[in-house]
C-alpha cells in the first residue's frame, strides 16, 4: 500500500480548526481560546530564540494555517492580501500548547522521501501547507494550556489540533511515546515543551482509504471518497455587510468537509410524490472511520476481490426500464409507471448537500450493497466471558465470536460454532492484510468472504400491520397476545413473531375474505425482492405463517383454556388422534385458501398497470390444519425475471383468499370445519442457493 504524501489529511479537523480568521486579531472569535498572562514573550519569541528549535520556526514561519483541505487563510496588510502564517498565531493571542522538535530530532540529508529528514519537511511546508498541517503542526499542538506538571493523575490522552489523540504520560514525562527535555515554559500566549523525536502521525481508517495511491484499491476509494461534502457554517463564519439584494455577505467562510457514508445510516434521495420517486433511501456505511476516538475493523477489498463480489451479486440486480406505481395505482391512477430508465441521477439531500451519479441502476445498488457491508464496530461484538474487546485482542481471537455484527446491523453467523450452520467461515471475510490505522484496523483482501445471506436476505412481511389492498367483503383486525395470560399455551401452540397477527373475516357470516399483500417487507431497511437472471440470481420459497382461528389474544384468561390443555392432542404427534375433535369444533377449524403471486413482468404495454393485470403463479388450493402456528410452504423456486431490491413503491404482490363456505355445511371427513377466516401473521420469502 502506498500512501502520497501529497494531499495526505483528515477530512475533519477540530473544532479548533474547522475555521481560520482573516487577520491575525480574529483567532480568539473563533476559537474563544482563553489568553494567557504568564510571561511577557510569546510563543513566537521563546521558539524563535531558542537555538535548538531554529528548525522547528522555520518551519511555523513558512506554513500557512489552512481553513479546509483547499483553503489557506490571508490577513490584509498594506501590502494586500499575504498568506497567514503559523507564526502568526504563535505571536497573536491564542492560547495554545506546543511540543516543539529539537533541531537533531531531524536529519540534515537533504532527502526530500524521508520523512525523519528536514528536508521532507520543509518541502512540505512549501508545497504542500495543508497536509504538512495536518501531518507536522497539527500533530504537536493542542489548544488551551498542557502543563506536564499535572497533579492527581498520572496520563491522559488529550486530542490535538489535527484532531488526533495523543497520551500524555505524567508519571514519565512523555508525550505521545516522545521524551520530554524541556517542560511548562510559560509565554504570554501558551506553553512550550520540547520534546526529543519526532512524533510519528498515524492514519486514520479513511484516511488510508482515501489516500492510497495504490490503484490495486481503486474502486473502494473512489467509492467513499466520491460521496465527500463541503458544507459551509454560517453559524461559525464572521459576516460582513449585506449585498446589494440584503443577503448576507462574509469576510470569512468557515467550510468543512463530511462524508455522507459516516454521518447516516440512510438519506432519501428523492420526495414521496416527485416523479422519480423510484429508488429507495440510499444504504450508507454508518461508521465514523474518519473519527480518532473509534473502534474500527474496515475489509478493503483490492479492485480484484470489488469484481467477484460485482460478479458473484450482480444478476440478482437485473432491473427493467418501467414499473408500475403501486401506491398511485392503489388509490385509482391505474395506468402510472415509474421509469427507471430516465430517473434522475442528482438529489439535493435533506441537509442541501448533492448527491450524484452517473452509474446504471444496477450498479448503483451493487455496489451501495458491497460497499457498506464492509465495516465493524468493534464495540458491536459478542462478548466472550462478559469480557469487552481490545481491538489487539480481538483481532487475534474473533474467531471465537459466535457472530459478528457490521455497522449495518447484518449478522454474519460463525458457521463452526453456529448450530444451524448458518453463516460462514470468518477468517474469510477477515482474509487478508491487516494494517492498524489510530482508529482501528483494515483489512486489505483479494477474496470477497461476504456470505450470501448478508446481500441475498429474505423478505419478511408482517401482515397485521401491512395490506394492499382488501375485498368490499373482508375485514381486518389485529390480534395482539397477551403474553403473561397465555404463555403456557403459546408454548405448546407457538406464538406470532411479534405477538400480533392478521384476522382476516367476512363482513357478515357467508362473506369469504380476500386480502392482498405487499412483499417488499415491513420497514425500509428490510431486503426486497430480487431477480434470477440466467438462473445465477435468487430463487425463493414462499410461506405463509398462519395463525389458528381459535387463538385467543389479549382478554383474560379464555373460558376454553382448560378444554384446550385436557381434550386437545399435542400437535406435535405425528399422528394426533382425531377422534376427540367433533367435541371441540370451534378449536379446531381448517382454512381452505387460494394464493396467487403477482409480478411484474417487464412488458409495458398493458392497458392497465393493476396488480391484477401482472403476471401471476397460482398454487392449488392450501389447506392449513389450524392446529398451531406454523409456516405453510405456497410456492416453491419462485424466479422473478426484474429485481425490485431498493425500489419505492413497486413490488410484486400476493392475494390470500379464503374458499370455505359457510362453516355448518363444509365439513371434512374427520367432521372438522372449514372456517370462512382465517389468521396469518407473517409472509416469507426464503432464498435459495442456486
Amino acid at each position: 500500500m502506498k500512501i502520497g504524501r501529497k494531499h495526505i489529511g483528515a477530512i475533519l479537523m477540530s473544532a479548533a480548526l474547522i475555521a481560520a480568521s482573516s487577520c491575525t486579531d480574529t483567532w480568539n472569535e473563533h476559537y474563544e481560546a482563553e489568553t494567557g498572562t504568564s510571561a511577557d514573550q510569546t510563543l513566537w519569541q521563546t521558539i524563535s530564540q531558542d537555538e535548538d528549535l531554529s528548525k522547528f520556526a522555520q518551519l511555523m514561519e513558512v506554513a500557512k494555517y489552512y481553513r479546509d483541505e483547499n483553503h489557506p487563510a490571508y490577513t490584509t496588510t498594506t501590502d494586500g492580501q499575504v498568506p497567514y502564517t503559523y507564526r502568526q498565531i504563535l505571536e497573536g493571542n491564542n492560547t495554545v500548547t506546543i511540543w516543539a522538535i529539537k533541531n537533531d530530532a531531524l536529519s540534515d540529508n537533504g532527502n526530500e522521501n524521508d520523512k525523519g529528514d528536514w528536508a521532507y519537511w520543509l518541502k512540505m511546508a512549501q508545497d504542500d501547507g495543508y497536509n504538512f498541517q495536518q501531518q507536522f503542526i497539527g500533530n504537536h499542538m493542542a489548544l488551551s494550556r498542557r502543563p506536564m506538571a499535572a497533579s492527581g493523575t498520572e496520563s491522559e490522552r488529550i486530542r490535538l489540533v489535527n484532531n488526533k489523540l495523543a497520551e500524555i504520560d505524567y508519571a514519565n514525562q512523555t508525550f505521545a511515546g516522545s521524551k520530554i527535555i524541556k517542560s511548562d515554559i510559560g509565554t504570554r500566549n501558551g506553553l512550550l515543551h520540547v520534546i526529543d523525536q519526532l512524533t510519528p502521525f498515524d492514519y486514520n481508517i479513511y484516511e488510508y482509504i482515501k489516500f492510497n495511491t495504490d490503484a490495486k484499491t481503486s474502486k473502494i476509494r473512489d467509492y467513499i471518497v466520491k460521496r465527500d461534502t463541503t458544507y459551509f457554517l454560517p453559524s461559525a463564519s464572521i459576516e460582513g455587510l449585506p449585498d446589494a439584494n440584503g443577503n448576507p455577505t462574509y469576510v470569512d467562510s468557515v467550510y468543512f468537509q463530511g462524508n455522507m457514508n459516516f454521518t447516516r445510516s440512510l438519506y432519501d434521495p428523492t420526495d414521496y410524490d416527485s416523479n422519480d420517486a423510484w429508488m429507495s433511501g440510499m444504504k450508507m456505511m454508518a461508521a465514523q472511520i474518519n473519527a480518532e476516538d473509534s473502534a474500527y475493523i474496515v475489509v478493503i477489498p483490492t479492485n480484484t476481490a470489488w469484481d467477484e463480489a460485482v460478479n458473484r451479486i450482480s444478476p440478482c440486480y437485473n432491473y427493467t426500464d418501467t414499473y408500475p406505481r403501486m401506491d398511485k395505482i392503489k388509490t385509482g391512477d391505474k395506468t402510472k409507471t415509474m421509469d427507471i430508465k430516465n430517473a434522475r441521477q442528482t438529489y439535493t439531500t435533506s441537509d442541501g448537500s448533492l448527491y450524484e451519479t452517473t452509474d446504471s441502476l444496477r450498479d448503483v445498488n451493487v455496489t451501495m450493497d458491497i460497499a457498506t457491508q464492509l465495516a465493524f464496530n468493534l464495540n458491536e461484538q459478542p462478548q466472550i466471558n462478559k469480557q469487552k474487546w481490545t481491538m489487539e485482542e480481538f483481532m487475534k481471537n474473533y474467531e471465537l465470536c459466535p457472530y459478528l455484527i457490521n455497522t449495518r446491523g447484518d449478522t454474519i453467523f460463525n458457521k463452526a460454532l453456529d448450530k444451524q450452520g448458518r453463516g460462514c467461515d470468518l477468517s474469510e471475510v477477515f482474509s487478508g492484510n491487516k494494517v492498524k490505522m489510530s482508529n482501528g484496523y483494515v483489512i486489505e483482501t483479494d477474496k470477497w468472504g461476504m456470505p450470501s445471506d448478508v446481500w441475498k436476505r429474505p423478505v419478511e412481511v408482517e401482515c397485521g400491520y401491512n395490506y394492499y389492498e382488501k375485498s368490499s367483503s373482508t375485514q381486518m383486525t389485529i390480534g395482539n397476545i397477551n403474553v403473561s395470560q397465555s404463555e403456557t399455551w403459546i408454548d405448546i401452540y407457538g406464538r406470532p413473531e411479534n405477538l400480533s397477527y392478521a384476522i382476516v373475516t367476512g363482513n357478515n357470516t357467508n362473506a369469504r375474505p380476500e386480502i392482498v399483500f405487499p412483499l417488499y417487507g415491513s420497514s425500509q431497511g428490510s431486503a426486497y425482492v430480487m431477480s434470477n437472471l440466467n438462473g445465477k440470481g435468487v430463487k425463493y420459497d414462499i410461506y405463509a405463517v398462519m395463525v389458528p382461528v381459535w387463538y385467543k389474544t389479549s382478554q383474560e384468561e379464555p373460558d376454553f383454556f382448560k378444554v384446550i390443555t385436557e381434550e386437545v392432542p399435542d400437535p406435535t404427534e405425528e399422528e394426533p388422534d382425531r377422534t376427540r375433535l367433533d367435541t371441540i369444533e370451534i378449536i379446531h377449524q381448517h382454512n381452505l385458501l387460494e394464493f396467487t403471486l403477482y409480478y411484474w413482468n417487464g412488458i409495458p404495454n398493458k392497458t392497465t398497470y393493476e396488480y391484477k393485470n401482472q403476471e401471476s403463479i397460482s398454487k392449488k388450493n392450501v389447506i392449513y390444519h389450524g392446529e398451531k402456528v406454523e409456516p405453510v410452504l405456497i410456492f416453491e423456486d419462485v424466479e422473478f425475471p426484474y429485481s425490485y431490491k431498493n425500489l419505492y413503491n413497486t413490488y410484486p404482490v400476493l392475494k390470500v383468499a379464503s374458499l370455505a363456505h359457510n362453516n355448518t355445511n363444509c365439513q371434512n371427513d374427520d367432521k372438522s370445519t372449514h372456517s370462512l377466516g382465517f389468521n396469518i401473521d407473517r409472509i416469507l420469502l426464503v432464498p435459495k442457493e442456486n
